[in-house]
């Protein structure tokens, strides 16, 4: 998402400027998020204007949309990722055709609304073209994003749950994945005569994941509740 837009992705025309046409913008989050692992929400539809004016050639209408749209992405685990909402109001004029007016309205504000939710995901959406139309990439690098910072909401919109890597019933203790923090967890649980399967257990009950997904937070919380349990006996 970081690379120079492909020149043959943009459309110029006189009076608009530069853009990217919605169906190659669906086809690059496709690309990106796959099929499934994005999906957009129309949060509001308004008929702003609605008029018809006799002319000597029949009644002409004139119709203007306001739509707005918000834009999920989810990451390969099935956790979502932040959303992004953006506004567009789009119209017609002069259109003989009183269905075609209104049909051409609010597909345009509804598809510029998500266009412009998608230039959040950087250059290959066209986020370079708001900087004067310009072709080369204006975010260039970015920190890696890290799902466990950002624990979805509770109202999240059909997240789809990532599937355990351990099973139901299978063995915990030694296995590599788990990192130096969750193993040094471990091992001071061991010091302390609680076996490693009883930590398993007590962390997701706890946290709802496994330790192979633990924060230094969460790992912090459960050497306090370690120590608290020692002091106690």
């Amino acid at each position: 998402m970081l690379r120079p837009i492909d020149e043959q992705r943009v459309q110029v025309l006189d009076g608009k400027g530069a853009f990217l046409n919605t169906w190659d913008v669906r086809r690059w989050l496709i690309r990106i998020f796959g099929v499934g692992g994005w999906g957009e929400e129309t949060l509001d539809l308004t008929l702003l204007r609605d008029q018809a004016r006799p002319t000597s050639e029949g009644l002409r209408h004139d119709v203007a949309y306001r739509a707005q749209v918000r834009l999920h992405t989810y990451a390969p685990c099935g956790h979502p990722l932040p959303t992004t909402d953006q506004a567009a109001v789009c119209g017609t004029s002069d259109m003989p055709d009183y269905a075609a007016a209104h049909h051409e309205a609010l597909t345009s504000a509804l598809s510029t609304a998500l266009k412009r939710c998608a230039i959040n995901l950087g250059d290959t959406f066209g986020l370079s073209l708001y900087n004067q139309g310009s072709r080369r990439p204006v975010v260039q690098a970015m920190l890696p994003y890290d799902p466990r910072s950002h624990p979805p909401a509770e109202d999240a919109p059909l997240p789809r749950e990532a599937p355990d890597p351990q099973g139901e019933g299978a063995k915990h203790s030694g296995e590599p994945e788990l990192g130096a923090e969750a193993r040094s967890l471990i091992a001071e649980a061991a010091s302390s005569g609680v076996d490693a399967e009883d930590v398993h257990r007590a962390f997701r009950e706890a946290f709802d994941h496994g330790l192979e997904q633990a924060t230094p937070r969460e790992i912090k919380t459960m050497v306090d509740a370690l120590d608290e349990a020692g002091s106690d006996t």
